[in-house]
């Protein structure tokens, strides 16, 4: 029995001694540096992310409106007598001066009526500078006097009215422009308010669009602005007309844009695109790919500060193109995390790479 114990108490020394030696003998070049490879591992848990570095700029704010073309004035031209139509010089679409003589209405007896309406102011006339000359002797009275003045002008109002009559008869442009509509033939019969003629001015034309009420009070009077029309020209004009009013579906309000159109290349009723400048702001271009959601939903970027910790700025999109959105609420200058902005958060450690793709392509 005391054997065993002995053989035991042997084996376990044995094994105690080969512990302590392992412990404390020097480590060989071969060994695994334990602190090392905690170093090592550590060093590779530093996130790396892309990013380019971005430098604010002023930027154009524009305000972009849906429109069309819309003529100047658009009047309907109407008999103001009755008659006949006997004569129509102007064709439908033909380009007119303001007087051009666009319908003739038979003139039936207006012609007679005012040489008798001549002939009895003539005599109105002569009966009046009789009754005065009498007056004068003291052979006539005050009430003679007063009737004698009374038919005169009488007379004289009949033969404005014989005039106005004859002069009727011929229907006339308003204004220059174009004769749009023509409903009638010769041989028609107008009544008082028959229409003649449409009579377009499109020269200026106006492109007339809806702003929002939060864009309203940015547009001002007589500023210069710029519309593409959807036939492919290129306009430029000043705001003419801001409506005080809102349109009571859209909550929106009507703005009107003169353009000169000498040449009448432009028609009516074209669909529109107004740009409004509405100033300028500190601003920075981005790609859109770069925005990201918070915890609460809010739009915003992630970049990298001085120190190497990620931090997260809200942001506001003023405007947006083809080459990138621009928006404001950031430093004058970041490092913007563009590639990884997903996968770090506020407060990170990261390491950032700020070498372009170009030049990683080119290589």
């Amino acid at each position: 029995m005391k054997q065993k114990y002995l053989i035991s108490a042997l084996i376990v020394a044995a094994m105690a001694g080969w512990l302590y030696t392992g412990q404390l003998r020097e480590p060989q070049a071969g060994d695994v540096n334990a602190a090392g490879l905690f170093d090592e591992s550590r060093e590779e848990r530093v996130t790396l992310v892309r990013g380019v570095f971005s430098q604010a700029v002023p930027h154009r704010i524009e305000l972009t409106v849906r429109g069309r073309t819309e003529v100047n004035r658009l009047v309907n031209v109407r008999s103001e007598i009755v008659g006949r139509i006997v004569e129509l010089p102007i064709e439908k679409g033909a380009r007119v001066a303001e007087g051009d003589l666009l319908c003739r209405l038979a003139v039936d007896t207006r012609d007679k009526q005012l040489t008798e309406a001549r002939a009895m102011q003539r005599q109105a006339s002569l009966e009046y500078k009789g009754a005065v000359d009498l007056a004068q002797k003291g052979l006539q009275s005050d009430i003679n006097i007063a009737q004698s003045k009374s038919k005169l002008e009488s007379a004289n109002a009949a033969v404005s009215r014989a005039v106005l009559a004859l002069s009727n008869t011929r229907i006339r442009a308003p204004f220059a422009g174009i004769v749009e509509r023509q409903p009638v033939e010769i041989g028609d019969f107008l009544n008082i308010g028959g229409e003649c003629a449409t009579i377009l001015d499109t020269d200026p034309m106006l492109v007339v669009g809806q702003v929002a009420e939060k864009d309203i009070g940015h547009v001002k009077p007589g500023e210069r602005v710029s519309a593409a029309v959807l036939t492919g020209e290129l306009v430029a004009g000043r705001i003419s007309f801001i409506g005080q009013s809102a349109d009571k579906v859209t909550r929106s309000y009507r703005i009107e844009m003169q353009v000169p159109n000498p040449d009448f290349k432009l028609r009516a009723g074209i669909t529109s695109e107004l740009v409004v400048p509405l100033g300028a702001r500190i601003a920075h271009r981005i790609s859109p790919a770069a925005l990201v959601l918070d915890d609460d939903g809010l739009l915003g970027v992630r970049t990298v500060n001085p120190n190497s910790i990620v931090e997260f700025f809200h942001i506001e999109v003023i405007s947006e193109g083809s080459d990138g959105i621009w928006v404001t609420g950031l430093p004058d200058q970041v490092n913007l995390i563009t590639v990884g902005q997903e996968e770090v958060f506020a407060g990170q450690f990261v390491k950032i790479d700020l070498t372009p793709l170009t030049s990683l392509v080119s290589e």
